[in-house]
């Protein structure tokens, strides 16, 4: 798999196209063969609790991506 990229204001690029990891049993195991076969972006977030699980696995060169959560405004 051949990534496409865009290029942030900082002049680092990060991949266009990324995995959703929503709460998968074998996350980790999925992560990993992703990567092989050429995913270089994780999305992922608190909410679905694939951040500490993903966190146990970080490999150098990949991007995560993570939610906040929105903050309200008066």
């Amino acid at each position: 798999m051949k990534n496409k990229y865009f290029t942030l204001n900082n002049g680092n690029k990060i991949p266009s196209l990324g995995l959703g990891t929503f709460n998968q049993k074998s996350l980790i195991e999925v992560a990993r063969e992703s990567a092989k076969i050429g995913y270089e972006l994780f999305d992922t977030s608190p909410a679905y609790g694939t951040e500490k699980n993903l966190s146990k696995g970080l490999w150098k060169g990949l991007f995560f991506a993570d939610k906040q959560k929105r903050a309200k405004y008066s």
